[in-house]
């Protein structure tokens, strides 16, 4: 059911909405990939190959296991500002040393600034903002964000 009267949602829907959104890091490592677009709630099998990719994934892997997607910009080789909240949903290593992983689709993210690190691009991540949506989105979003982001 859609609030068509947009009538105020119970601040218990923002307070769960909150409590998941701060457990979701500030910053992370960020897959530049060119041609590519990643939502929420899709999955998005990856073939890496390359060496700083490998470090990227890994040490998102070992870690928190979560990464966001950005395209990349052809002209400039910088990023666009809005990508997608990833999880590795699986992992594998190939016989001739690639890895394959799955990412599954949590959340869109803005950048706001790059930080300097030597193996990984990372950008703060602000938290997004739910006061837009209806009360049926913040409940799909809430039951989906505990779902995906504890599983695994």
């Amino acid at each position: 059911m859609v609030n068509h009267y947009k009538m105020p949602l119970p601040a218990s829907y923002f307070f769960l909405y909150n409590i998941i959104m701060k457990n979701l890091p500030s910053t992370l490592p960020v897959f530049p990939l060119s041609g590519v677009i990643y939502f929420p709630k899709t999955n998005l099998p990856l073939n890496i190959f390359e060496q700083r990719y490998f470090n990227l994934v890994n040490d998102a892997y070992n870690g928190d296991k979560l990464m966001g997607m950005v395209q990349s910009k052809k002209e400039s080789g910088s990023v666009y500002q809005v990508g997608c909240l990833g999880k590795i949903s699986d992992y594998q290593k190939s016989k001739d040393g690639r890895i394959l992983i799955n990412l599954t689709g949590i959340s869109r993210f803005k950048i706001l600034e790059e930080i300097s690190n030597d193996k990984l691009s990372i950008y703060d991540v602000p938290d997004p903002d739910a006061s837009y949506m209806d009360q049926d989105s913040l409940i799909e979003r809430i039951n989906y964000f505990a779902l995906t982001y504890n599983a695994y």
